[in-house]
């Protein structure tokens, strides 16, 4: 049976959205079936790459196009090793087009010449925002509303009912994930563990833990601790907070067990990784 890993996707400060622009070799890393809450454009600026998905195959030539609503399993790939590729992926929050639409469950996004055209189009103004105006501190405003505007022409050019169930189910083993990744995402300031996670979703801690590594490549410890750990680098980064209350606010016992996980991750303490950011933003 095929294998559909799960990705977490962090959002981008003040944005519902992660804006990630890329010059670069792809990595074998797009070449894993995986899924995700998020809707997904992917905009090649120049190069090309094959996508799979709803069990379809498209090339993407240089200023294509191409949409995957959420949780739909897909995986990107070259044919060409060594190959530069420049492109533009937009995670878009599920959540946040929730607010504006009561029936997202039973709504998915179908790209059309119209829409294309305009989206393309934000997307280059997005890609312009993050390249050239690094130094501008109220940039975010923009891209922000440059982001809205996106799902403003996803809502009113792109929107189809769901007369059937468009995206293809996942196993119901794989089901249980969402369930657990919802929770935590909900509740990862509080004292969560393993045996109450594997009771959520009916299966024996240690048949839980086999389940959750297989899935998402990592345990559900390590998950639980990297999700804390980039909320609370978020606060410290946007917040004028100590490392302690960044720490205890967002899930860790102390401010040891925060700095443990930045350095495993990272290779940096939670303040050495507080300057690089805003380093990086301004």
């Amino acid at each position: 049976m095929q294998q559909y890993f799960f990705e977490t996707i962090q959002y981008d400060k003040h944005i519902p959205a992660r804006i990630v622009v890329g010059y670069e070799t792809l990595s074998d890393s797009f070449a894993r079936m995986h899924w995700h809450r998020e809707i997904e454009l992917f905009y090649m600026i120049n190069g090309h790459a094959s996508f799979e998905g709803m069990g379809l195959t498209t090339t993407l030539e240089s200023d294509g196009l191409i949409l995957f609503n959420s949780e739909e399993p897909h995986r990107m790939f070259q044919n060409e090793s060594n190959r530069l590729t420049q492109y533009l992926v937009l995670h878009l929050s599920y959540d946040y087009a929730k607010e504006f639409d009561d029936n997202m469950d039973s709504t998915y996004f179908k790209l059309n010449h119209c829409a294309e055209t305009a989206l393309k189009s934000l997307l280059r103004e997005l890609i312009r925002l993050t390249e050239n105006r690094r130094n501008d501190a109220y940039v975010d405003l923009e891209k922000k509303a440059c982001v809205i505007k996106i799902y403003h022409e996803l809502f009113s050019k792109c929107r189809m009912e769901k007369r059937v169930r468009f995206i293809p189910t996942l196993s119901n083993n794989t089901g249980r994930i969402k369930t657990v990744i919802k929770y935590v995402g909900e509740h990862y300031r509080d004292d969560i563990s393993r045996d109450e996670m594997a009771a959520l979703v009916g299966l024996t801690p240690a048949y839980f833990s086999q389940y959750f590594k297989a899935v998402t490549e990592v345990t559900f410890t390590q998950y639980l601790s990297c999700l804390r750990m980039e909320r609370a680098l978020s606060d410290l980064v946007s917040m004028d907070i100590s490392v302690m209350d960044a720490a205890l606010q967002n899930g860790f016992a102390n401010v040891r067990s925060f700095t443990s996980v930045c350095k495993r991750v990272f290779g940096m303490t939670p303040m050495q990784l507080k300057k690089r950011r805003m380093r990086d933003e301004f």
